[in-house]
């Protein structure tokens, strides 16, 4: 895993090379490019009681996943007719029906889990470096996959998440005191007992990662591949 760029052509070129493409070579000339990073969010400051933490698992692989955020279907939807592609809030056009991308990803989300049943630590952490990996290669310019505009597509789409994310929260009348990139911090009404307020805050988790998917399946016509859990919930935070 130390060796990123390498780990990625050896599992993307092979694929590539059956669909019958040829990826560019690594041109040792070009510049780095300006990439956004995840939203942070300005935090309520002070002391809160029964703050519920919830965390996208693998925020990055799961929107390159949902949304085909990957060079080949960059690469074929940009010669693809009006509307018939995925369009990410940055503009990069992603084909909906050519990619690799998120089958690999598919792929190695399966053998984390494997790996988190059986207990091997070192292949957990291991996988979950090299599919994290998988943004990070994007604004490399060794790479021969170098595009700025994916690497701002995943991070747009990550803004974009994360902003829907506490609009659904707020929406149910819960503040959001806290977020950043793939987490979101909210105060639970305070009424409740702490066995309570974990019912609660699962119950809301399921609410509004429904309501995401729903949105995404409304905005993009396609199936959320997103995973909103519940981390904790802090008596006080």
């Amino acid at each position: 895993v130390g060796a990123s760029i390498a780990s990625f052509d050896l599992v993307y070129l092979p694929e590539l090379r059956i669909r019958g493409a040829v990826a560019p070579n690594v041109d040792s000339d070009r510049s780095a490019a300006a990439v956004t990073g995840g939203s942070v969010l300005e935090p309520v400051q002070g002391l809160a009681q029964d703050v519920a933490v919830y965390d996208f698992k693998s925020l990055y692989p799961s929107l390159m996943r949902t949304f085909n955020i990957d060079p080949l279907a960059l690469a074929r939807g940009r010669q693809e007719i009006p509307g018939a592609a995925i369009v990410a809030p940055n503009g990069a056009r992603l084909s909906r029906e050519e990619a690799i991308l998120p089958d690999i990803l598919k792929r190695f989300m399966a053998q984390r889990e494997s790996a988190k049943k059986r207990k091997d630590r070192h292949a957990d952490q291991a996988i979950k470096i090299m599919m994290n990996s998988m943004f990070g290669i994007f604004a490399a310019p060794a790479c021969r996959f170098f595009s700025p505009e994916l690497a701002n597509a995943i991070t747009r789409f990550g803004q974009q998440t994360l902003s829907w994310t506490c609009e659904s929260f707020e929406k149910r009348g819960v503040r959001v005191i806290y977020g950043d990139t793939d987490s979101v911090f909210v105060q639970l009404p305070q009424d409740d007992s702490h066995e309570e307020q974990q019912q609660r805050a699962e119950s809301l988790r399921a609410e509004v990662a429904g309501e995401i998917a729903q949105r995404i399946r409304s905005e993009y016509d396609v199936e959320a591949q997103l995973d909103l859990e519940l981390e904790k919930v802090f008596s006080r935070f």
